[in-house]
């Protein structure tokens, strides 16, 4: 993986959606070659959210939020859940809340009609979850017209968080997680 590449795309564009891009591009390039773990493209994925929103809060950008971005917003909070990333975990329900509030897209949606109850949704929220899980099951099979659906945008297929949310499973991946960052922080003090 590139990081310098990276970093220069990143900084030769002043466009925040652009910026975005690039690092959703390189998330899902260094996922698919299992360069980057999990972990890394879910950090990756906050600084793309971050962009993406600059494009739609800053004057000098025209985008408009739409059912996509609310849903861009909903995995990344549901991760940062699956992670006890606790900071992230408020940043993108604050950040969901702002989307929804601005989102032009008015239409039924299987997500938008219960947006906030899913920016709600904690480990074992059996029928929320479950509802997510159905949708990424029968994913074959939905309509187009019906959609976006959650699993057309990161973690895609690398992560069935919803299922990770409903068991032992989710101890388990953060016990890991905690376990490696601790081996990291002592590798450097020594």
């Amino acid at each position: 993986m590139d990081y310098l590449k990276l970093i220069q795309d990143v900084n030769n564009v002043a466009h925040p959606t652009i910026k975005a891009l690039h690092i959703s591009r390189f998330i899902v390039s260094g996922l698919k070659s299992g360069e980057l773990s999990l972990y890394e493209a879910f950090l990756l994925n906050s600084e793309a959210i971050k962009f993406e929103r600059l494009s739609y809060i800053q004057p000098a950008w025209t985008k408009q939020v739409i059912i996509s971005n609310c849903i861009k917003i909903l995995n990344q909070k549901l991760l940062a859940t699956l992670f006890k990333d606790r900071a992230n975990e408020k940043l993108m329900y604050e950040l969901g809340i702002e989307a929804y509030d601005l989102c032009v897209e008015k239409r039924n949606h299987y997500i938008m009609n219960r947006y906030l109850e899913f920016l709600n949704i904690q480990p074992n929220s059996s029928e929320l979850i479950e509802a997510l899980s159905i949708v990424r099951e029968t994913y074959s099979k939905l309509s187009d017209s019906n959609g976006p659906y959650h699993v057309e945008y990161f973690p895609y297929e690398y992560c069935k968080f919803e299922n990770m949310l409903n068991s032992d499973k989710m101890e388990l991946l953060t016990t890991n997680v905690s376990t490696l960052v601790n081996d990291v922080l002592n590798g450097l003090e020594e």
